[in-house]
């Protein structure tokens, strides 16, 4: 492999996550509504028939499916399926920070405004129920932070020094 080769590879490789492609990949949308006391984040409870994690408080959201666009289409489709929501009614839709977990998922959240939030009617099947919380409050109060201890433990055959 010459020097040519080598830059033509490096030119048109796309950085990722190492591993990253054998991780579970899942959007959401976190749903910002405007009401007359200002911006409220909208919730979900998922739905107590739901097979895994049944009542958790969430934002809309899923797997990324191989026919998604992309990370925000995904979003936009879960949200739409989980709010009964059409394109038009939400807006301004824009990426935020990432979650990489130690177990094999990344989360790519997206913010954007629902309009006409009066044309939201939860899923039963996937949705308990929703409720807002004033952006405010999360602007005002800090947040409380868990620790989740996380031990690396090296297989017996591992190289080391």
């Amino acid at each position: 492999m010459n020097n040519e080769d080598i830059t033509k590879k490096l030119t048109l490789h796309i950085p990722e996550i190492l591993g990253s492609g054998n991780f579970s990949k899942y959007a959401v949308l976190v749903p910002l509504i405007e009401k007359e006391d200002g911006i409220h984040v909208l919730f979900e409870e998922r739905s107590h028939k739901l097979r895994r994690q049944p009542g958790d408080i969430c934002f809309p959201g899923g797997k990324i499916d191989k026919l998604d666009h992309d990370e925000q289409a995904a979003a936009l489709r879960e949200t739409y399926e989980e709010l009964n929501l059409r394109k038009e009614d939400i807006d301004n839709v824009f990426p935020i920070d990432y979650l990489v977990s130690p177990f094999g998922m990344i989360v790519y959240p997206y913010a954007g405004f629902v309009r006409n939030h009066q044309r939201i009617v939860p899923n039963p099947a996937e949705v308990e129920t929703i409720f807002t919380v004033p952006l405010s409050f999360f602007m005002e109060k800090p947040p409380e932070i868990y620790h989740v201890e996380y031990k690396v433990e090296p297989h017996e055959n591992f190289p080391m020094i």
